[in-house]
């Protein structure tokens, strides 16, 4: 039946290549794109237990020779071409792997966010594209619903069966992007949905599908019970436009926080809340809903005129929310004596603390240089002290002196800071890897930090000893672990592919390339904006332009001469005529002189 698939999968790409062929000149380089498919690992969230030093990884691998270890849940990748989620345990110096599983059916399949409980054992929420995905049989939803369904996971703590594993969506498109856990082994995950069928229970806040398009939607929010044979409570939350939940979180006792942005000026916020106005474009929203599910507590929008996104949330023993994300306002709302209260230009990552009851902000920063800087991740210690990743292109983003890397080394760098519980000052702030993204970070007991994401350059720091020192393919993941003064690295690690492009290889900063590439998008599959990095050997004339499967032009993104070197380019997901395009596969072809190359990318709204 995979072969089947395979063979089918073979002739709509065939096909799609002939289109587009005929809307341009023909030539070989169809094929090769068949023949030469990039594969790509990103380590999308990282967990670690509250009394080990175990961390555990997930995300999303193409590639067949992933590493996953003997007695593993599933150790052979499950589609052709497609994604599956991995999860994977290493041990505490980084040399080895616990365990390592593939998980996943005949279609794309993503691991978004991880969560471990102190028995070892780790929670998964994504997204699948099709109904192969494992379920169990006692799971709360055995039946895959159509289009993109969320999914929520529990592996035990060897990694060698689920506890359970269901499905979480309705009759359009659902997507889960981050999961919590309490300490009774209740699973708490938000993400988007626009299913207006998506199941939520009585008594819960809103039952009733507000509206936004394929690419926002609602958010929800679903606590899932211990064996995963139920939901205690699950419901919507937005407004009548695109409504996105990024992060969540639970407290001590029973409430939930949530995190994400919205276009929404009829987003649900409450009389006494720190901002109860729009400001437009995307805003940031923060959100307290009561143990059962039925009431917010607050919901307040933070944000300027510019686009605000928040991505990731902690909350303290005290139920004070930390939020981080980013901001492209200059108005964007801080606070006296915060480490950097003024916007830097583009986008800044953006760090807040709210206060318990959501009515003030007990601290507001930005972080950030001249270039463009996101917030993705963030953890907290006991001391209050907030460790933040994401990436930066900035040469200017702040860094402290002792740190491990002060010096930005080209294109995106990932970065990690350590906030006083102030939000005052950086106890320690650097960068890590060249051409990387940081979008996962948690602690251990020792106030360690450790980070995953992806790189894609052979410059990225390992260590001597790590299970692997080296970059196998154009993307691999990586699991860094930072020494408690973030001066040090304990370990670095890639994890991912052994297969090598011998193609497209890394060249320094100064040097001319000498071949033509394209290289895979990132990220893939996007949502609102991705990036297209290529190399060209000489100067010349180059095309740059998207195509739909039906082999028809949506959009130019480069037509004209061009020097010799290494470019980029962000495609918005919008055509020619500055409109959204719709979710679904789109092909990116590179032209120049007689060279030509091709990519597949697939869009998610």
């Amino acid at each position: 039946m995979k072969r089947a698939l395979g063979i089918l999968m073979i002739v709509t790409l065939a096909s799609t290549c002939v289109a587009i062929a005929r809307a341009e000149e023909a030539d070989s380089s169809w094929n090769h794109f068949l023949e030469n498919k990039y594969y790509t690992e990103i380590g999308y969230d990282i967990a670690v237990n509250s009394c080990g030093n175990t961390p555990c990884v997930t995300g999303v691998t193409r590639s067949y020779d992933f590493p996953t270890t003997a007695g593993a849940f599933d150790e052979t990748h499950n589609s052709y071409l497609e994604d599956d989620v991995f999860v994977t345990k290493f041990n505490s110096t980084g040399s080895e792997l616990i365990y390592s599983t593939f998980l996943g059916g005949w279609n794309d399949d993503v691991g978004h966010s991880i969560a471990m409980d102190d028995s070892g054992n780790v929670y998964v929420t994504g997204e699948t594209w099709g109904g192969h995905f494992p379920v169990t049989d006692s799971a709360y939803d055995v039946s895959y619903n159509t289009g993109v369904d969320a999914f929520v996971a529990k592996l035990n703590s060897t990694g060698n069966s689920l506890c359970y594993s269901t499905f979480l969506g309705g009759d359009n498109n659902d997507r889960g992007y981050s999961i919590d856990i309490d300490e009774y082994g209740n699973a708490y995950v938000t993400g988007i949905t626009t299913s207006g069928d998506f199941p939520t229970t009585s008594g819960a806040f809103d039952r009733i599908f507000n509206g936004g398009s394929a690419g926002g939607g609602d958010i929800f929010v679903t606590k899932i019970n211990p064996s995963g044979s139920d939901l205690e409570y699950s419901t919507f939350i937005g407004g009548q436009q695109d409504d996105y939940g990024r992060g969540i979180a639970a407290d001590n006792i029973g409430r939930i926080y949530v995190t994400g942005h919205t276009k929404s000026p009829d987003f649900p916020v409450t009389a006494e809340a720190f901002d109860t106005t729009y400001h437009g474009d995307h805003d940031i929203i923060m959100v307290c809903i009561d143990s059962a599910g039925s009431i917010l507590e607050y919901s307040t929008y933070l944000g300027g005129s510019g686009y605000d996104r928040g991505d990731d949330i902690v909350v303290d023993r005290f139920g004070q929310a930390h939020v981080t994300g980013s901001s492209a306002s200059d108005d964007f709302t801080t606070t006296q004596g915060v480490f950097d209260p003024d916007h830097n230009g583009s986008t800044d990552v953006i760090l807040f603390k709210l206060s318990t009851t959501g009515k003030s902000l007990i601290y507001s920063t930005f972080i950030g240089g001249q270039n463009k800087d996101d917030g993705k991740s963030i953890t907290l210690d006991a001391g209050g002290y907030s460790y933040v990743t994401g990436y930066t292109r900035s040469s200017d983003f702040p860094t402290t002196e002792g740190a491990f890397d002060t010096t930005h080394n080209g294109g995106d760098n990932v970065f990690v800071c350590k906030l006083t519980p102030s939000g005052r000052a950086l106890s320690y702030s650097t960068f890590l890897g060249r051409h990387s993204r940081g979008l996962g970070v948690d602690i251990d007991q020792y106030n360690q930090a450790y980070v995953t994401g992806h790189a894609t350059s052979s410059y990225f720091p390992t260590t001597p000893g790590a299970f692997d020192e080296t970059l196998g393919g154009w993307d691999d993941v990586f699991v860094t672990k930072f020494d408690v003064t973030g001066s040090s690295l304990v370990f670095s690690t890639f994890l991912g592919s052994d297969w090598i492009d011998t193609e497209v290889q890394e060249l320094p900063l100064t040097h001319v390339p000498n071949t033509f590439a394209l290289h895979q998008n990132y990220p893939n599959p996007f949502n609102a904006s991705t990036e297209i990095r290529y190399q060209l050997p000489q100067d010349g004339y180059v095309t740059l332009r998207i195509f739909n499967t039906l082999g028809q032009q949506v959009r130019t993104l480069a037509d004209g001469a061009q020097k010799a070197g290494e470019s980029s380019v962000t495609w918005d997901g919008r055509d020619d005529g500055d409109r959204e395009v719709s979710s679904g596969i789109y092909f990116c072809r590179l032209k120049a002189g007689d060279s030509s190359k091709t990519i597949k990318m697939m869009l998610v709204r």
